[in-house]
């Protein structure tokens, strides 16, 4: 029976930090960070730092799933803040969805 190869997130809206587990410790093995902020499409409802949170959930989402496509990791551990979290979480494909712990 192989290990699972797992994977942990800690992320916040300026960086995401990925790391892998190996053994006892954790190995740093990405970071992603927002592009630089774009001009937004009219969004009344959210403040700027939130539409800008957004498209950084978008492309670090889109970055998981490619990797979980892949097979590059077998579990994700996400540690992010509560409002981060449910907004990744409406994002978040599906080949990364089942891999979550």
């Amino acid at each position: 029976h192989k290990l699972a190869r797992i994977w942990v997130i800690v992320a916040d809206q300026k960086i995401a930090k990925i790391f892998k587990k190996s053994g006892h410790s954790l190995k740093l093995i990405a970071e992603i960070k927002p592009e630089k902020p774009k001009p937004h499409g009219y969004k009344p409802h959210l403040p700027p730092k939130y539409v800008d949170m957004e498209h950084f959930i978008d492309d670090l989402s889109l970055w998981l799933e490619n990797s979980a496509q892949k097979n590059l990791f077998d579990r994700l551990a996400i540690i992010v803040n509560p409002h981060m979290l449910g907004a990744m979480r409406k994002k978040l494909g599906h080949h990364t969805q089942v891999r979550i712990i």
